[in-house]
């Protein structure tokens, strides 16, 4: 189990180094699975909240993100649901950041290089796949370590159906092995809002 405290924290800690890179996260405790750390922007929702970054620093914190991916000119798109920039790389990835409704700050960053479905992980083994294979499935997930070592390291992945597939890990050595894998309700209405032709395939 995890606290919401923990979580918070460790969330944090991840964001900072995202934002400001590691030397302005120095005074902040937490485990981060370093592998991969580079496309590693995908946190539980509401995450964002805490920051209150104002829309129109959008550029900014594109550009802080430009240095850990590379990041195209965004397209702006407002829908009945919400606002967000799309941005596309070049392998056709693509990041989503979303505002709150009334536009005032950014309440989501999120990475895509499919839209996944239940089936894109059914080739995963509990007890013997590790976070490594999850990487090759969804390349923009987190996963999420927190420093109580009675607490388990996770990742949340955003399905196709609008369920949340959480997957949980036990560190073996310098591996993290799935531990058990759960949909859940997603909380933030992600595909609700995005447009369908916005979705990478």
């Amino acid at each position: 189990m995890r606290s919401k405290k923990n979580t918070r924290s460790m969330c944090m800690l991840l964001i900072c180094a995202v934002l400001f890179g590691a030397a302005g996260c120095t005074g902040m405790k937490s485990k981060i699975a370093a592998t991969r750390m580079n496309k590693q922007i995908n946190f539980p929702y509401g995450t964002w909240d805490a920051y209150k970054i104002s829309a129109l620093d959008s550029p900014n914190l594109a550009a802080r993100l430009n240095d850990t991916i590379s990041l195209s000119d965004p397209v702006a798109r407002t829908t009945a649901e919400g606002s967000y920039f799309m941005f596309t790389q070049e392998d056709q990835t693509r990041v989503f950041i979303r505002f709150s409704q009334s536009k005032n700050y950014i309440i989501d960053v999120w990475g895509m290089g499919k839209t996944l479905s239940y089936d894109d992980f059914s080739s995963l083994t509990v007890g013997k796949s590790t976070s490594e294979d999850v990487f090759s499935i969804d390349s923009y997930m987190t996963l999420l370590v927190p420093s109580a070592e009675s607490e388990t390291p996770y990742s949340h992945h955003r399905l196709k159906d609008g369920t949340l597939l959480v997957i949980t890990y036990e560190k073996k050595g310098s591996s993290f092995l799935l531990q058990e894998m759960r949909k859940e309700e997603e909380p933030s209405g992600f595909f609700s809002v995005i447009l369908p032709e916005d979705l990478p395939a």
